[in-house]
């Protein structure tokens, strides 16, 4: 994309001609060209309308009004914006057993849980962004458990589970309060229309919702 920079004749000008400048946004690439394109939609550059394309203004007689052109954008452009600028569910941490209370020397399980705010694994979303309407969704995710006493597991597929089947459990040691939390990192893909699923590059990590849990001792009693 180009634009004409409107200057007087004779200034600035070869053959009577105005001066060429590249559009900062259109021959931008990558993380950069989605920055520009933010800073545009938050309204920075106060005039224009880059939402759609300008409206040709009228000139007066005899004159020539200079336009500024609207860069195009691909539907991989749209879905990464999208996808940058979605808000995901938070996962929280399910415990059992139940309570928020475990004991030493006993597995404890752990589950990723995710609330109705957000984008959450297996859930997408349709909006329209630079000219294309795109629909996004999650297309994998990577949980990692952090225990809250030092260890963590992870990263790993398995979104854990409760008790006696689930696939993500931790034996405590010593007795205290600790703050676990499950974090999660994401891949995404999209769609145009009912178009083939394709991939979104690059990934996001989104860091869970920490919870207490309190470790007590398991303490046996002889009967006599």
């Amino acid at each position: 994309m180009w634009r004409a920079l409107d200057v007087p004749l004779g200034e600035g000008t070869t053959d009577g001609l105005p001066m060429i400048a590249q559009d900062p946004c259109a021959v931008a690439d990558g993380v950069a060209k989605f920055s520009c394109v933010r800073t545009r939609m938050s309204g920075v550059e106060a005039g224009v309308d880059f939402a759609a394309p300008a409206v040709p203004a009228a000139a007066p007689q005899g004159e020539t009004v200079n336009q500024v052109a609207v860069p195009t954008y691909t539907p991989e452009e749209a879905a990464a914006q999208a996808w940058t600028t979605q808000i995901f569910t938070k996962p929280g941490v399910d415990i059992r057993p139940v309570g928020n209370t475990t004991l030493t020397g006993l597995p404890t399980y752990f589950r990723a849980a995710f609330g109705a705010e957000g984008l959450a694994p297996g859930e997408s979303v349709t909006t329209t962004v630079l000219g294309h309407t795109v629909t996004i969704r999650p297309a994998s995710a990577l949980y990692t458990y952090h225990y809250g006493d030092g260890t963590n597991h992870g990263p790993t597929p398995d979104p854990g589970g409760v008790y006696p089947s689930g696939g993500v459990t931790h034996t405590y040691a010593r007795k205290g309060a600790v703050n676990t939390r499950i974090d999660v990192t994401l891949t995404g893909e999209f769609r145009i229309g009912g178009g083939a699923w394709q991939p979104i590059p690059g990934s996001t990590t989104v860091a869970g919702t920490p919870e207490q849990l309190t470790v007590a001792i398991l303490q046996s009693r002889l009967h006599h």
